[in-house]
């Protein structure tokens, strides 16, 4: 993946809330509009009665991937955050970025395969999945101050980062 140069922390913010939102927008319309056509009675499934395994193995295939996604958010974000490499702020928000937008990704694909699942069988239990999916990616919004403390600001950086000020700016260590 490119790397992302932001100018500063406002610009970064932005451009991660817009790929976040984007990822839950895509998903959601596709199982708010199958679940109205369902509630009206217009909906005809693929697969009239899915089998109970299908919504199993979709079950444990997005656990499978919300913990194997969360287990390498953490393990990057401890890296990200004790590589005294990475000595400028810029350098550390651009990590955290791909970190994150990798994270999302792997949370996307639990979306689609709930919505899938609800497009071809039409089971609500597929609708319940996603809610799930997306609370806990909901749980997850980026923001300014959650990031500072990801990446292990400390006070005059932390308050730079939350102001939005310029990195070229930032107070020195």
């Amino acid at each position: 993946m490119e790397k992302f140069l932001f100018k500063n922390s406002g610009q970064f913010i932005d451009k991660l809330n817009n790929w976040f939102h984007l990822f839950i927008a895509i998903p959601l319309a596709a199982v708010a509009y199958t679940y109205l056509e369902i509630n009206s009675g217009s909906y005809t499934a693929l697969f009239e009665d899915a089998p109970l395994i299908l919504f199993i193995i979709t079950l444990i295939f997005c656990i499978s991937l919300g913990v194997w996604s969360f287990r390498g958010y953490k393990k990057s974000l401890l890296q990200l955050k004790n590589d005294k490499g990475l000595f400028l702020v810029s350098e550390k928000v651009s990590e955290y970025f791909q970190v994150a937008f990798i994270f999302y990704v792997k949370f996307f694909i639990a979306m689609i395969f709930a919505t899938l699942g609800l497009l071809i069988s039409g089971d609500i239990k597929y609708a319940g999945l996603f809610i799930v999916i997306i609370f806990i990616l909901s749980v997850n919004r980026p923001s300014l101050l959650d990031v500072a403390n990801k990446l292990g600001l400390k006070k005059g950086r932390k308050t730079a980062f939350i102001d939005k000020e310029d990195f070229n700016s930032f107070p020195e260590v």
